[in-house]
């Protein structure tokens, strides 16, 4: 599951995105929409237990990514 998050956050976390559920070249939008995808999407909600705890726990990693760049200094 952090492995999943650590893929999805890369962009932002490494401050090329503000905030990684927009950004354009990561799966996790693709995960979240309704049509068929090579992405193995039961496999991966069933690892978090559905799909509403898969957001869920991208949310709140999230949040916490938004607290650690509040320690980054600005160039």
């Amino acid at each position: 599951m952090r492995l999943l998050f650590y893929h999805h956050a890369n962009p932002q976390r490494h401050r090329i995105c503000t905030d990684f559920r927009t950004y354009p070249w990561t799966s996790y939008r693709r995960y979240l929409l309704d049509l068929p995808s090579k992405l193995p999407k039961e496999e991966v909600f069933g690892l978090f237990g559905s799909r509403e705890k898969f957001i869920e726990y991208h949310e709140q990693l999230k949040n916490e990514l938004d607290e650690e760049a509040d320690w980054f200094i600005e160039d």
